[in-house]
């Protein structure tokens, strides 16, 4: 079997590109950041960098989208296009395989260009997204779902209808079901958020069939709860998500293996058992949170806010910004890089164990 590895883009938000016939993708560039200045007496230029690999610049996706008509029952036509056009017009992921992963982007509508000579029953229109963070995300396998897909779905949970301020319009209060005849009158019909665990991406190996045109058609969701729900129901106990490392009245050392292709600044921590002080080390640098946290959670997030998770609660107070110290000589957050990163914890307490959890938002160009 022929491999395919180049990127293919599949759906944006909702949208599903069904079948590698209904898009037609162009050439994708990536710039980067590189500020230079010339050296006056001697060669070259000064380049300065603060992060291991090179920064990149926003860029645009440019595609051509196909939409045959015929695929859609007739009552659904008008519906369809609406959907369409309701779906490009929200930011939101841009998800795509590439090299047998699946991955997304944050994504933008910039432009959008119908084809005036579009053939009967087919509509053609150029479109191009901005993706401001430059780079693409590679999917949380236990947080993102792969379900069967089918053109007619897109009405199933949309309570689309026909505004005639003349009268009845004949669709009611209830959904539009595809199958009419098992479901003739049942407002109970849309079951859009069924997930089960034989669902998520860790359970999915069938990439090479999104670039067959005639492939078994798949629709991406990405459910953070659901995946937490399935995978670890208690979740504020001593399970959490991530690679998962442990001592008892030692400090944690180990290697924490990433796939990601480029450097990150993504890493989510989560500790749990009794802390003091703990100082947390990725590589090197090494940052500390200062405080006494014994019988619940530490969950220290990308974007720099700590929660002190304990008795189940849900929205707990953030820790202060001015308990979190960096040590001279070291630099605000972690850099996770390809393949092994040392990890090293310490400040937990001779009264048990103490495991940390780390997950890693893997990034690609």
């Amino acid at each position: 079997m022929r491999k395919h590895y180049k990127r293919h883009y599949i759906q944006f938000n909702d949208l599903v590109f069904e079948g590698y016939d209904m898009i037609e993708e162009d050439d994708s560039e990536v710039s980067f950041k590189n500020n230079l200045t010339s050296y006056t007496f001697r060669h070259g230029s000064y380049a300065p960098y603060k992060t291991k690999g090179v920064l990149a610049e926003e860029r645009s996706v440019s595609m051509t989208l196909k939409f045959n008509m015929k695929r859609i029952p007739c009552q659904y036509r008008d519906y369809y296009m609406r959907f369409v056009l309701g779906q490009l017009s929200e930011q939101g992921k841009l998800w795509a395989v590439q090299n047998n992963t699946l991955v997304w982007a944050y994504a933008f509508l910039s432009s959008y260009t119908e084809h005036a000579d579009s053939r009967y029953n087919t509509i053609e229109a150029d479109v191009e997204f901005t993706l401001p963070e430059g780079v693409f995300h590679k999917a949380d396998k236990l947080k993102t779902f792969i379900l069967p897909y089918d053109i007619c779905d897109f009405v199933e949970c949309l309570n689309l209808k026909d505004l005639s301020p003349c009268g009845q319009n004949g669709f009611g209060n209830c959904c539009l079901c595809v199958d009419e005849v098992k479901h003739p009158n049942n407002c109970d019909c849309c079951n859009c958020s069924d997930l089960t665990k034989d669902m998520a991406l860790c359970f999915f190996n069938d990439f090479q069939s999104f670039y067959d045109a005639c492939h078994v058609r798949y629709k991406v969701v990405y459910d953070c709860a659901a995946g937490k729900n399935l995978f670890f129901p208690d979740f504020y106990s001593s399970t959490h998500l991530g690679q998962k490392f442990c001592a008892d009245c030692a400090p944690i050392a180990g290697i924490l293996y990433s796939d990601t292709d480029i450097v990150t600044t993504g890493v989510k921590i989560t500790i749990h058992g009794d802390l003091n002080d703990p100082y947390i080390e990725i590589n090197g640098n090494g940052n500390v949170i200062k405080g006494e946290y014994k019988d619940g959670a530490l969950e220290i997030n990308p974007d720099g806010s700590v929660y002190y998770i304990k008795d189940g609660c849900i929205k707990c107070d953030p820790i202060p910004v001015s308990n979190w110290v960096v040590p001279v000589g070291m630099y605000y957050g972690w850099q996770i890089q390809p393949m092994n990163n040392r990890v090293v914890i310490e400040g937990g307490n001779c009264c048990g164990t103490v495991c940390a959890y780390i997950e890693v938002d893997a990034l690609t160009y």
